[in-house]
């Protein structure tokens, strides 16, 4: 229940859908670069630095989140379940440019969001019931 705890508290956030959207891809795109040309509404953007400027994408961030969330708040004992849900979300996404080799990206990217808003609440025990 750690994993559904921590997001809990991200979600008593204004706005968390939004938040956590922008900065979840702003950490995939600070982990991997060469990814944000292979996203198909990187174009109309000159930086993933201003994703939250583009209307569009956090419309996307937002519907990405709550998919998230949707997984998340169906997460039984182990993230399996999770991540299957994620890998049927990613492969209904193709046409946004999201393939098999961004899932890794986005689970580093998803936990390090969730230590960027937790702070040093996130100690390691949480780090390793969001591992795995």
């Amino acid at each position: 229940h750690d994993v559904q705890n921590t997001w809990g508290k991200l979600k008593l956030m204004p706005e968390w859908k939004d938040k956590v959207g922008i900065e979840l891809f702003t950490r995939m795109f600070e982990i991997a670069p060469a990814v944000w040309s292979e996203f198909a509404w990187g174009s109309g953007l000159s930086s993933y630095k201003n994703l939250g400027e583009s209307k569009q994408f956090v419309v996307f961030a937002r519907n990405f989140v709550g998919m998230l969330d949707l997984a998340i708040e169906t997460l039984g004992p182990d993230l399996e379940i999770v991540e299957r849900e994620l890998q049927q979300l990613g492969y209904r996404h193709i046409q946004y440019g999201v393939m098999p080799k961004h899932y890794p990206l986005m689970g580093k990217a998803l936990l390090n969001t969730v230590e960027h808003f937790l702070g040093d609440e996130f100690n390691e025990h949480l780090h390793e019931s969001w591992n795995g």
